[in-house]
């Protein structure tokens, strides 16, 4: 049965999307160049469309809140997807749209210097994305408050593997940290979880040129093992609410 409408697309494409990852897997083993690349170009248009749709979706709901808030003033906004500028450590954090399309912009940049760099990482949705081998690698973004010593990020509960840190200072670089699959399996299960959100929080702080990972009931852990050599320059802000 074909898919009725663009929910209907949206959901075939996620499901597809699946299928095509596992039949590249088996064509890079076989060898199979011709199908490999057809494979890719594919599942390339595929996120394409995904991403536009997300991005028309997350507008809509913009749109709709602002909307609501204009004849209902005191009425509570419709919030948008995402997390990567967690306010707290507690369940009562909202983003900004201006906090939201800030870490949007910082992962693209990181995605594409990495693409520089021989690395590619395909989205898979919002700040979930698939490296060379198909590892899940969530890309969370925070910005340092008040003075410049404390960073709160989130990624999606149970949708990652990997995950990179993109820690902006206060004198505008970005610091990236790479935290492999060893270092996520062994502390993922002791960080807290928003309730409200579906988000594991990652509190990062820094002492002098030192950077650590709270991580409850453990002693914080020192991540500078994992911090990229060279910070990136900010990406110019396109935000304008």
């Amino acid at each position: 049965m074909e898919p009725k409408n663009e929910s209907d697309v949206a959901s075939a494409l996620r499901a597809l999307r699946v299928d095509v990852l596992q039949r590249i897997q088996l064509f890079a083993q076989t060898g199979d160049t011709s199908g490999l690349f057809k494979a890719n170009d594919w599942l390339r248009n595929a996120v394409s469309f995904s991403n536009r749709y997300e991005t028309m979706l997350r507008e809509g709901q913009q749109i709709l809140a602002s909307g609501q808030a204009l004849l209902q003033p005191q009425a509570a906004s419709v919030q948008p997807v995402g997390d990567e500028d967690s306010k707290g450590q507690d369940d009562q954090e909202i983003e900004s749209v201006r906090g939201k399309a800030r870490g949007r912009e910082c992962r693209e940049a990181f995605v594409r210097r990495e693409k520089r760099r021989g690395k590619n990482l395909e989205e898979v949705q919002g700040q979930i994305y698939r490296n060379g081998v198909g590892v899940r690698v969530g890309i969370a973004y925070g910005k340092s408050k008040k003075d410049g010593t404390k960073w709160f990020l989130g990624l999606p509960e149970n949708k990652f593997d990997e995950a990179v840190l993109l820690c902006e200072l206060l004198g505008g670089k970005i610091q990236p940290f790479a935290l492999p699959r060893e270092f996520v399996d062994k502390y993922k299960s002791h960080l807290s979880v928003s309730k409200q959100w579906n988000q594991v929080k990652f509190n990062v702080s820094r002492d002098d040129n030192r950077f650590f990972l709270s991580v409850p009931r453990v002693t914080p852990v020192n991540i500078m093992p994992f911090a990229d050599p060279e910070p990136m320059e900010p990406p110019p802000s396109q935000t304008y609410v």
